[in-house]
């Protein structure tokens, strides 16, 4: 249980650092949005097969396919912070993702959207794991 426990709040700690990073001033997307804004951040851990090139094929698929939909209001995407800090921060991940809605109904379009579709079923293959983390800006 306290193995689940500090997983748990590794994870948290990771998104945390993400979003200070992709939401400080001169980062490198300010999301766009005022209070009610949804925030959507994803975390992707690859399998052992993976290669450099598969992960940065996601991340060139992420800039190129998604930061461009309209209903994307915001769009961040890059690789962990290398840093020694130790827990709680939990550089395991290999991709991380920040985007931003307008709204719940922006939110949906995106789930359905054919290039977040596309962009699923080309990676997905590759991944081990996904965590998804949203929340309502206040």
């Amino acid at each position: 249980m306290a193995v689940k426990a500090l997983k748990a709040l590794l994870c948290v700690a990771a998104l945390v650092v993400g979003l200070w990073l992709a939401t400080r001033p001169g980062g490198a997307a300010e999301p766009k949005g005022s209070p009610g804004t949804i925030v959507h951040c994803v975390f992707f851990w690859f399998k052992e097969t993976a290669t450099k090139a598969d992960i940065e094929a996601m991340l060139r698929d992420g800039k190129e396919m998604l930061a461009p939909l309209p209903c994307v209001k915001g769009f961040s995407t890059g690789t962990p912070l290398t840093q020694e800090r130790g827990a709680p921060v939990d550089s395991s991940y290999h991709v991380g993702v920040t985007m931003c809605f307008e709204d719940a109904k922006a939110y949906e379009t995106y789930g359905k959207h054919p290039d977040h579709l596309k962009l699923i079923e080309k990676h997905k293959p590759l991944w081990e794991k996904i965590v998804v983390y949203d929340f309502v800006r206040q």
